[in-house]
């Protein structure tokens, strides 16, 4: 499953960059987000549980201010409290993105050298899970939502600080969500080309 998703990332990187060689490049990001996720089952009140996630993603240009992106990551939720005599199990696994972005939209705001690009970032997701200390897997999609600025001086590569939103669609729950703050570093491919 996993070679697979890798698979389709590295086709989509290579085979698809140059078709759009001519616009804004294709650019990669590595970071990580943590937060909270929200779980409630029917019989059972919601609890929070502790979420982390690491991933990369591929941002390839379809526009002037719209991209078409592709990520994988990996994510760890962590069990909830005891409080009430319950709790949700935690999990972790592999999550797959495909999503649209519109960013430079607005003219950057400026802080000394540095500019400040606002974007958003929305998507569908899908996530490929084990329960902790079972052998129970399990598979979900999901929808998101993610708000961003992208902070760069000059040269090829910016910060990108985030609010990622996802809802998912579980069938063993009837509300599962999360909510992060997350940071990533975007690296511009073009040789040459100030992103900023």
């Amino acid at each position: 499953m996993y070679r697979r998703i890798i698979t389709l990332l590295l086709i989509f990187v290579t085979g698809a960059a140059p078709i759009f060689a001519e616009k804004r490049p294709l650019s990669l990001s590595f970071g990580a987000a943590g937060g909270g996720a929200f779980t409630r089952d029917e019989r059972f009140p919601m609890k929070p549980q502790w979420d982390i996630n690491l991933g990369a993603a591929a941002d390839l240009p379809i526009g002037q201010t719209l991209s078409l992106g592709l990520g994988l990551a990996f994510h760890n939720t962590a069990a909830s409290s005891l409080d009430g005599g319950f709790l949700y199990r935690g999990h972790s696994g592999m999550d797959s993105r495909l999503y649209l972005t519109a960013e430079r939209i607005l003219l950057p705001f400026r802080l000394r050298d540095f500019r400040i690009y606002p974007g958003l970032s929305a998507g569908f997701l899908a996530r490929y899970d084990k329960y902790e200390l079972t052998t129970l897997y399990f598979f979900y999609p999901g929808i998101f939502l993610q708000p961003f600025v992208e902070v760069g001086k000059a040269g090829r590569l910016s910060l990108v600080v985030s609010l990622p939103l996802d809802y998912y669609f579980r069938r063993d729950l009837k509300l599962s969500l999360s909510a992060s703050l997350g940071m990533s570093l975007r690296w511009y491919l073009r040789k040459n080309y100030e992103a900023f």
